[in-house]
């Protein structure tokens, strides 16, 4: 295993070593307005990293799906990719995970909006860049100071609270799945809708043990605990992520559940739930299918409970809380054009109105207006503030 060199100077990027693994040409049909044309985009991956081996690349709309395999021989505990003039970081240490030698990962990435819609039918390149890795050893491959970068973060990271809430009940009552609320189920049924949504959920969450053994079928809670937070240079949170996810949701609305059915995956490893939800305030409309007020929408989320022959299986994922049954919430939504439903759009796009504050609905760390329960007039301002400014 070579050491990492140092591939940057302060503020450009060096690469010595690029490799061309991937490229995908998709069209995205344009989100703005009737002047909007599709646009031709080729995604072009660059790998740096160069043993962290992209396998396949699949583009639709601003998303792009990239399967990942591990060809080191340590287990990688995080690792960063390159978009633009920016880069994210997915750091997995204290999750109970690894991506061990020989195994896959799906990442998702979100191209910018100035890039998936233009004012012209040309094509565009696009490259994205697998820029480092961080192992189980706290060693890395790739670009040097984006290692330095991830661990410093980590470091950063305990000694601080990746969960604070105003009033620990909130925490209780937010991810807690009470036993009245599993979904009566059989093995191995599920609706047309419900399978499609199962895919959702084997590319996220990939091959884990199945929850349910043939053999015999106990009660079972999984509990998914939450990511290191991730800090500014300056030591603090990050700023509200409205800007973005204002931008780039298909849908933003305040909705209250109505009904909800959880069910396993497929391959039994995973439990999702469909919501349905009366639209009581419309913050963004989705020009492809647009929503009436009072109207209902599904919405598909990770974490659940089933019931399966009188046992109890629930499986609590710390960035998607459960939703409960007559209660309130802000979503940012992204739209499943084949099924017309709606799925979370980012685990920081989640947000509960309770009386008189918003409770995140994720264990990452936000700012602390919201940790502390922000009033929700004032985040539902800056939320239409956000998505007026991208018009």
């Amino acid at each position: 295993m070579r050491k990492a060199e140092l591939l940057l100077k302060r503020s450009r990027w060096i690469v010595p070593v690029v490799i061309l693994v991937g490229v995908a040409i998709g069209t995205v049909a344009s989100q703005g307005t009737s002047q909007d044309q599709p646009r031709q985009i080729k995604i072009t991956v660059k790998n740096i990293a160069e043993r962290f081996s992209v396998l396949d690349l699949k583009h639709q709309r601003s998303r792009v799906q990239i399967t990942l395999r591990n060809d080191y021989s340590k287990p990688i505990t995080a690792f960063a990719i390159g978009k633009g003039d920016s880069h994210i970081k997915v750091d997995i240490a204290g999750t109970g995970e690894v991506i061990a030698p020989g195994s896959t990962r799906v990442e998702e990435v979100t191209l910018p909006p100035a890039i998936v819609t233009a004012n012209r039918p040309d094509s565009r390149e696009y490259v994205l860049s697998i820029l480092a890795v961080v192992f189980d050893d706290e060693t890395g491959d790739g670009n040097t100071d984006v290692v330095k970068e991830i661990l410093n973060s980590r470091r950063k990271g305990k000694q601080e609270k990746s969960v604070t809430y105003s009033d620990p009940d909130d925490y209780r009552a937010v991810f807690k799945i009470n036993d009245d609320e599993a979904s009566v189920i059989v093995r191995g049924q599920m609706t047309p809708m419900q399978r499609e949504h199962s895919k959702l959920y084997l590319l996220y969450y990939g091959n884990r043990q199945k929850l349910v053994e043939d053999r015999a079928i106990e009660d079972r809670t999984v509990f998914s605990p939450p990511p290191l937070p991730i800090l500014s240079p300056s030591g603090e949170p990050p700023a509200p992520p409205f800007a973005s996810l204002a931008c780039e949701a298909d849908a933003v609305v305040v909705a209250t559940v109505r009904s909800k059915a959880s069910q396993l995956t497929e391959e039994e490893a995973f439990i999702f739930t469909d919501y349905e939800m009366t639209v009581e305030e419309i913050l963004k409309n989705n020009p492809a299918s647009p929503i009436t007020l009072q109207g209902s929408i599904m919405v598909t989320r990770p974490s659940g409970a089933v019931e399966i022959e009188g046992h109890k299986i629930k499986v609590v994922e710390s960035l998607f809380a459960p939703l409960k049954g007559g209660h309130r919430y802000l979503l940012f939504l992204d739209f499943n054009h084949s099924l017309g439903t709606y799925r979370a759009f980012r685990s920081k796009g989640s947000f509960e109105i309770r009386g008189n504050r918003i409770i995140k609905l994720t264990m990452e760390y936000l700012p602390q207006e919201i940790e502390n329960g922000a009033d929700p007039n004032s985040v539902l301002n800056e939320a239409k503030a956000s998505i007026a400014a991208c018009k």
